[in-house]
Parts: C-alpha cells; structure tokens; sequence
C-alpha cells in the first residue's frame, strides 16, 4: 500500500523529486507499519495513541490549536485516534501533510526532535494506510439527486419540452470543491417535493394536448409611405414613451393572420376597449438606435452594422444600435414554442453615410438696400414656394411674421426642391434688417435633425441704417431628386429668399467632400467583406430601455446583394424575460412584449457602417407547433393496436415511459403500482389523456427519477449494473440521461465491454457541450464572472456582448481541446485562442472577420493562449475596476495547481476598501503594506505571488499599454523560483508542475464524474489515473478515457 502525501503549500520539489519522495513514503510506511507492530504487539492504536502519541501533540501542537485557539483554523486537541471507525482520518492526513512540509510546528516554536517526529509520523502513516484499506472496500458512493441543470436535461429529453424546467426549483448548493452534483451537500425538503410536484404537472400539461390551442400570428411589413394611404383602421399603432424612437405607421402595413399565413380581419367590435382594434396593438421602434444608422427605404428598413450600447442608465439596456423592434401590445401568449420570421437582404449601402452638411458660413451674395448680386448658378427658394407655413404669411412674396405673433415666437416654413443638378451649395438668407434688441435664430434643417445649420444674432451686430441683409448659414450637398427643407426663425425679420450657390471648382469643401467620398467607397469595399448576420431577442419594455435576452442562434446572410429571404428562429416564452400580462392594466406603454432584431456584425467604431441589411418584414407565431399532434404528445401517446383498449394502451403508455423516466427497464411491481394509480383517478377525468398526465406526474415525483440509481452493486444483477453505468457515463459526459445506443448495449450487457469506443463517441456528440459548460463553470468558478460588475465607466468596451462572449471563448477552447484531442497542458498555454470577431477586437487580436468562435494562431507578445489569460478568469477574478492579486491567487492554487490557499490568522482585518489612507492605492500595493503585518506576513509570501503575476491585466481582464515593466509581477515562489508574469508562470507550472496540475484536473473531474469530493482514501488511485494518462500523451481524450475505465469510476 503506497501512501501519497498530499503537500498544503507551495513546497513543491520538481517531479523527479517528487516520485521519489512518493517511493520513500510507501517504504517509510511499510517499515514503520513492520515496527510499529513488533514494538507494540498486544496493544490496541488507541492504547499505543494515548501513551505515545497524544504526549507528543500536546507537547507541541495544543498551544496553537485547541479549542481556544486554532491558527489556520486548525484544531487538534478533539482528534479522534480511531481512523477507521472515527471521523477524523481527513484531518489526520492533513497535519500529517503540514508536518512533511515543515510548516507545523512553526519556526518560532519548539520542534520536537528526530526521534520524536518520526514516532508521531510513523503512527499516522499506518493508521492511515490501515483507515485507506478499509474505505476503498467499502461502500462510499454519495447518494446524490439530478441537479437543476440535469433535472433540466433529463426532463427536456423526456418530454420534448425545451423549458428550462430546473429555474424552477431552489438553487443547489455548491461543495467545498466548487460543485453542485455532490450528494454531501445536495439537500431535498417539503419544498423541494412541492416544486417538482408543480414543475412535473406543468411540464405535462405542455407536452399532452386534448386540444390545439388558439394562435396568434401577425406580420408586419416596413417601407417607405408604404401605410401611407391606408384607412385609419387599417394601421399600425406608434408606440411612444421615454426616449422612444416609433417608425411611422405611414411606413408600415401591419397584417394578423391564420395559421396558413392568411391575413384575416378581427372585427374590433368584437373585443373589449380601449384596445380592440388588434392592428393598433402592433408596431415597429427603434428604441436606443443611433438615428444615423438607420433609415426607412423603399423595400424595409436599412440598418448598418450594430453598435454594442453601453450600458448606463438612462436607457440602461436598447439592445445593439440600430436594432428594429416589433412591440405587441396585450395580443400575445406567455406559454409555449414561438417562431419570429425575419425577411431580409443583405445590400451595398445608403447614400446617408456622406456628409451633407458643413460649417463653413462664407458671404457670396451680394446685398445692399436696393439690388442683389448672385453668383454663378445660384437659384432661390421664395415664400411661394413653401407647401406649409406656421405663424407666419406672404406679403408681396416675402415671408412675414403673422399679425399678433410675439417675437419670439419661432415661424415655420417647409418646403421641396429640386435643384438643377446634384451638387455642393452655398446657403444663404436674404432678410430683413433686425430693427428690436430679440436674440434671433435662423435655423434650416434638409431631411432630418442631423443635417442642420443655423445661426443666431443680435442688434447690435447689425450695421446702422441697414434695410436688407444676407446672412450665410453654411454648405450642403443637395441631390438632383426631390429634397426636403424645414426653416425656422423668430424675431421681427422678413424673409425674402433661402440663396444656394454652387461652390466654386476649387473650394476647399469640394476637396474635403472628395476625401470623404474615398473613404466611403473604400469603407464600402472593405465592409464588402464583412459578413452580414441577424441576430435576435425578445423581451418587455422597461421604462428606460428592454428587459431581453437574445434566442436561438446567429443567422449569416449569405445570399446575393437585394436577394430577400425569410430567416426562421425558434425560441421558448417561458425561458425569456415576457412580460407579466395584466390586463387589468389600460396604460398604453404596459404589456407591450418587444422582439428585437439586428446587424450582429458588431462594429467598434461609430464611424464604421460595417456590413448592411434591409429587414422588410417581421412575423411572430404562438404558439408554434411544426407538427400537430406535436411530438411531445406522440412520443408519449404512440401508435399502438391496443389504442381503443384503455386498459392495454395505458399499461404500454406506463412501462415505456417509466423505463425512460427512471432509466433502466419498468420491473412488474412498479409497473402495477402506477397502473394501480391510474385505474383510481381516471374516473376523475374527463379524457384519457388527463388521466394519463396524472399518472405520469406521480411517475416524475418518484426517487426513481429524481435521484441517480448508483451503489449497493452487490444486490444488483449483470444487467441492472449495465444501466447504471450507462446513467452514470451520461450523466459525466453528457450532464443528461442516456440515449438508445447506451441503452441498447446495457439490455445487452455489453457497455461495460464496450467503454472505450462509447466514451470516444459521447464525447463527439454534441451533447458533450452539456459536460464542457457545466464542469468549466464549476471547476473554473466562471459564475464569478457572471456575477461580476465590470465598471463601464472605466472599461466602455466592456459590454454585454464582451462578457457573454468571454465566457464563450472558456467553452469553446475547452470543447476545441476535447473534440481535437489536444493536450491537457494546453490548458496552461497554447499557441492559439478560440475567438471570435467581438472578442478579437476587444483583445486587439487583428483580422478575425465574422461571429463564429475558431482557433486562431496567436504569437508570444499577444500574451494570450491557455486559461490563464482568458478574460472569463481575469475579470471574474478582479473586484471590477482593477486586478485583484488575492482573487486570482486562490484561484491559480485551488483550481490549476490542486492546493489549499493558507487561511488568514484569526483577528486579522480585510484589506479595507474605504480605508482614506489606502483606498486609491492599486491592490497589489495595499498587499505590500498588508504584509508589512507579522501576522500576516507568513501566509500572504505563500499567496500573494500567485495572483501578482496577473498584474499586467486590469478588472475587464484586458492588458496594459506596457506589459512586462510593473515590478509586482516579479514574484518569488514559496519553492523559490522567480518569475516573470504569467509568461512565467506557464512556463514555471509546464516545467516543474506538470504533474501537479494533472493531477488537479483529474481530481476535479473525478470529483464531477462522481458527485462526491476526493479524499485521502482516493489518492493513490487519482495517482495511478494521472500515471497513466501522462504515459499516453496526456490529452483531453485519454483522461477522460482513463478516469471512465478506471476501478475507481466503475466500482463506484
């Protein structure tokens, strides 16, 4: 029996080193195990404890811990000697480990000496190799419930319902290793059962259908004075509010249909006030859009690529910019499947992203009280030739204020040109001289807000005895089609003519123009080959923004220029944030439910277009039902000769879906116990349906299905110990229940034969993506990021879409490293990065086009590859504004390393964030003052270092301007190693720690795979897994295969 000392610090000699050390210790507990036996023949442990082994302890380690005191939380006055039968070998092990490191007893404490020491080791030692003998042989497996996620998994595979079912039910505690599968802290209460009890009668009352339920369906067409001509009836609501965005209903014709997609016609008469004409409860917002990213054209509405909103209040949350909403007042479900339709192409551009106006205010008319000189081409704009006049009137063709007006009032006039050719134009207004002390405004706007110019004087700038003025309000570039022109003006002024001049050849403007022109194109060419995507939410309104969470996946458009297609996509209403419908509610901005669309090619730099889209027309369906009777009702009430005879077709309903509920085949007794049940309640019913249903929810409530049929091999048969171990293999590599191919080897006794070959294919099924995200999010603790609050101020680029990305980037490396077979120690450091566009970009990674995750080839001097300089740990493991040493270190120990931080002496304070005389430092410096502590200065040297070389990546996890020159990241190891930030670290950990970090993995996914914590007990098997993973090249595949093939796994 070889005994492993498993070290507590960072101690750790290089591996040759250390297998020696390994060899040395089973000799040491052989022959001690010989001695101790010779020398104490007759004598009990605990007899031989209390006379020579107990003195001993007292001596030397009871002042330090006992009940009183207990330095690094530590007690060992209470030991229990019997570490067999007690309860105290895990704590044994420990200080047996804290001896061999030389860390207990302290340096400035009495040591005890040779002989004495290796009296108290030798006694530990065989208790312990006597305590691991009878552990291994005994029953240890942890009965242990689905988790939320499994439970999720497990019911989804039943029933065919895409629910997040497990949201449901209480959160599930997490064990002292970080996971949640662990049967030691999994508890189940009254509550529990009352949950699973609703959960299961809803699931089943969305898969089981008497009847189909009634649709809403509505579609929703976009462009340009496209509604203009409809009869009131007939037209889309415009949905206004706080810094609401509406389209105008002229732009918009709004259909509700039949299930074939028939537009039908909803007698409002028919429905109760205020909202009954359904048509008016449907329209289309820009919410949050930059006005200069979007337009309505002739065949939809065009957006650019999106830019990711920053997330401040107010307008906390728009969705990306722009992004077209269809909002659906009170008319829509809250339960089951939905389809949103989204008819789009893609195309090359608008004529809008040119400048149109400019600055420049140059006098080119010539004016005096009697005669006007024009420049060359020059044409005028007269109050004849407005269309619409406010507060004001024609007089003798001049634009006068109306009788009774104020002065400051502001007059209106609006009108549409056509000029001769398109061009660069001066503009001018010829008026009246100001004649009262009023601040006057001249203010031209040509088609929206963002092409305006204006100017603004008072009397005493104005020349004495002046009758008529020009005044210049700047350039603009008019096209040679119909422009629109709004004028506004106040004061006592006359207006006689808007003057626009060609500029000359060789204006400087012209130049300006021809730049932006080239740059336009050039941008074009390059946004040519950016790749066009949709991407989708849904959600309810808030007051100042959406509550939404984006659905199904990322659509490329991959179709020629102006070819219009309708993209699909799928969600489920209960998984998003819908509104809570009450409609008892009669405001006009309540129960509105928003889906949102937009260009998910993300562009960083508002001056960029990106790639562009036109979305025609948008369609929502629920609930949406591919097939009818839906499959989750089929595969539940299948085909069968026996369907007219209840009795017969209910007891097949029974077996065939108690054999896939508790995963293994029905036995007779079980069977008869739930028919028994039906044959009571189906008079209660009005169907056969319904009473199957209930039936059924007593099936879900069973321990059968709730809990993991593991242990007690010894009373099970071949077979049932086959189904069992196909559960257990799924519910490792999967997180979810077996499919028909591990069931089918189980009924056969064959999957134990078979295991290599069915490990190499779960982990090529998709479904492995299920083991990647939960095990990385445990073992890597990313919840930390998803529960961190990045400062936006400090970090803007830090967006929704940065985090969730980062936290994909963790999946998808791990899952490359899985699918390809790649070295575990490229968790460490690769010489690549799985990203994608976003988060190359946010990296400063160049030439990574489009939104797919791929490996991406990556230098030494981009400091990034591996885990460690991911920013799902960096940020996760930061305090949101800067790096946090402390975090990272016990993250860097405990997760990659395998090993316990050192826990703080009792009465020692925090680091205190509102501390005025340290709180502006960096951490890393209010370390060095903590150390500067005696109390603390001992475990903060084993600490510190490990989170000081993360020094160079700030709270967002992205790199400083000048890596490699912050003197924090020089550490000293406890080993005493130096090294040089976390190229360093990669390398020390690939030199000298290889082993180490193995074993850590194993230990981790041992640790998942069985749903209990490892222990002294389990070392040398974890050792014996690690031997051999590593002999065989010490991939990803290979450790899952060795862990799945291992006695450990299959005694268990």
């Amino acid at each position: 029996m070889k005994l492993i000392s498993r070290p507590f610090s960072h101690l750790t000699p290089p591996p040759t080193k250390r297998l020696m050390n390994r060899i040395l210790s089973l000799a040491v507990a052989v022959l001690a195990f010989t001695a101790l036996s010779t020398r104490v023949e007759g004598q009990s442990p605990q007899q031989v404890y209390q006379k020579d082994i107990q003195p001993i302890i007292r001596t030397y380690c009871y002042d330090c811990h006992n009940s009183d005191v207990q330095e690094g939380k530590v007690r060992l006055d209470n030991l229990n000697p019997d570490l067999i039968g007690g309860p105290d070998a895990q704590r044994w092990h420990h200080a047996l480990d804290m001896i061999n490191q030389g860390d207990m007893p302290p340096e400035d404490a009495e040591h005890p000496d040779a002989a004495t020491l290796d009296k108290l080791t030798d006694w530990i030692q065989v208790e312990l190799v006597k305590s691991i003998k009878a552990h291994r042989n005994s029953n240890r497996v942890i009965m242990r419930r689905m988790t939320r996620e499994q439970y999720t998994n497990t019911l989804q595979e039943l029933l065919g319902v895409d629910v997040n079912f497990g949201n449901a039910l209480p959160e599930d505690a997490k064990s002292k290793s970080g996971f949640t599968n662990n049967g030691n802290v999994q508890q189940i209460s009254p509550l529990h059962l009352d949950y699973y009890q609703k959960v299961a009668r809803e699931a089943l009352a969305q898969a089981i259908f008497t009847e189909k339920p009634a649709i809403s369906r509505y579609r929703v067409k976009v462009g340009l004075d496209i509604g203009k001509e409809l009869p009131n009836e007939q037209k889309s609501g415009q949905f206004g509010g706080y810094v609401s965005q509406p389209v105008s209903n002229s732009h918009i014709i709004p259909h509700v249909l039949n299930e074939s997609g028939e537009p039908i016609f909803i007698d409002p008469a028919t429905r109760p006030s205020p909202f009954n004409n359904i048509l008016h409860n449907l329209g289309i917002g820009m919410r949050g859009s930059d006005r200069t990213r979007y337009e309505v054209v002739a065949d939809g509405m065009h957006l650019d690529s999106a830019f990711q909103h920053v997330e401040r209040a107010p307008g906390s949350w728009h969705a990306p910019s722009p992004n077209l909403k269809l909002l659906i007042r009170r008319d829509f479900p809250v339960q089951g499947n939905f389809a949103f339709r989204v008819t789009a192409a893609r195309t090359t551009g608008r004529n809008a992203q040119f400048k149109k106006v400019y600055g420049n205010k140059e006098l080119v008319t010539q004016v005096t009280d009697t005669k006007t000189e024009r420049g060359d081409g020059a044409f005028s704009l007269v109050g004849e030739n407005a269309y619409k006049l406010e507060r004001a009137v024609i007089e003798n063709g001049i634009l006068s204020n109306k009788e009774g007006e104020k002065p400051g009032n502001n007059r209106t006039a609006r009108f549409r040109f056509t000029p001769a050719k398109a061009d660069l134009y001066h503009v001018e207004i010829i008026r009246s001289a100001l004649k009262e002390n009023t601040e006057t405004e001249l203010y031209l706007e040509f088609g929206s807000r963002d092409n305006r110019m204006n100017t603004k004087f008072k009397l005493e700038r104005e020349p004495r005895d002046a009758v008529r003025m020009c005044t210049p309000l700047g350039i603009v570039s008019l096209d040679d089609s119909e422009n629109e022109l709004y004028f506004r003006w106040n004061g006592l002024v006359n207006i006689e003519e808007i003057v626009f001049t060609p500029l000359a050849a060789d204006h400087k403007i012209r130049k300006e123009q021809a730049d932006q022109i080239a740059r336009v194109k050039a941008a074009a060419l390059e946004n040519n080959q950016r790749q066009a995507v949709l991407q989708v939410s849904l959600g309810n309104r808030t007051d100042d923004g959406q509550d939404s969470r984006t659905f199904d996946r990322i659509e490329k458009i991959t179709t020629p220029v102006g070819e219009f297609k309708k993209y699909q996509f799928v969600g489920r209403l209960e998984n998003l944030p819908t509104p809570q419908l009450d409609l008892n509610e009669m405001t006009s901005l309540s129960n509105i439910l928003v889906l949102t669309v937009w260009n998910g090619d993300f562009i960083k730099n508002k001056a960029d277009t990106g790639s562009s889209i036109i979305v025609q027309e948008v369609e929502f369906e629920a609930p949406y039902f591919p097939q009818w009777p839906p499959q989750s009702h089929t595969q539940i009430f299948f085909d069968s000769s026996n369907k007219d005879n209840p009795e017969l077709y209910a007891r097949e309903i029974l077996e065939r879906f108690i054999t896939r509920a508790f995963r293994r085949p029905a036995d007779k007794d079980e069977l008869g116990l739930y028919y028994n049940f039906w044959s009571a309640v189906r008079s209660d019913y009005s169907t056969f349906e319904d009473g199957i249903r209930e039936t059924l929810v007593a099936v879900l409530c069973s321990p059968n299905f709730i809990y993991l049929a593991e242990g007690d091999r010894e009373r099970k048969s071949r077979i049932q110990k086959e189904y069992e171990l196909a559960s257990k293999m799924s519910y490792f590599l999967w997180n979810g229940p077996p499919d028909e191919r591990l069931y089918e080897l189980a009924s056969q006794g064959q999957l134990q034969k078979q295991l290599s070959g069915e490990v190499s294919r779960m982990i090529q099924d998709d479904r492995s993506w299920n083991f990647i995200t939960s095990f990385s999010n445990q073992w890597l603790k990313l919840y930390r990021h998803n529960e961190q609050a990045v400062d936006i101020g400090r970090y803007p680029q830090y967006t929704r879409y940065i985090k969730s990305d980062l936290e994909l980037e963790t999946y998808h490396f791990m899952s490359h490293l899985l699918k390809k077979d790649l070295s575990i120690f490229q968790m460490i450091d690769s010489d690549f990065v799985i990203v994608n566009q976003n988060l190359a970009e946010f990296y400063g990674i160049p030439d990574v086009i489009g939104t797919d995750f791929r490996a991406v080839p990556v230098s030494a001097d981009l400091n990034r590859g591996g885990l460690l300089t991911q920013g799902s740990f960096l940020s996760g493991h930061s305090d949101g504004k800067q790096a946090h040493p402390i975090k990272r270190a016990v993250w860097m120990m405990e997760r990659i390393l395998g090993e316990s931080p050192p826990p703080p002496p009792p009465n020692v304070p925090d680091l205190d964030p509102k501390d005025p005389n340290t709180n502006k430092l960096p951490i890393a410096e209010q370390l060095a003052l903590h150390r500067d502590n005696v109390s603390c200065r001992n475990c903060h040297k084993k600490l510190d270092p490990y989170g000081l070389v993360f020094e160079d990546y700030n709270g967002a996890g992205l790199l400083g301007s000048q890596p490699g020159t912050n003197k924090n990241t020089v550490v000293q190891l406890p080993s005493g190693s130096e090294v040089t930030g976390v190229a360093g670290m990669k390398k020390y950990v690939l030199e000298f720690e290889r082993e180490k970090f193995a074993t850590s993995l194993v230990e981790h996914l041992m640790t998942f795979a069985l749903g209990r914590d490892m222990s002294y007990v389990d070392e040398e098997e974890i050792h014996e897994i690690v031997t051999r993973t590593m002999q065989k090249g010490g991939s990803f595949q290979t450790t899952l295969q060795e862990i799945v093939t291992s006695p450990m796994f299959l005694r268990n």
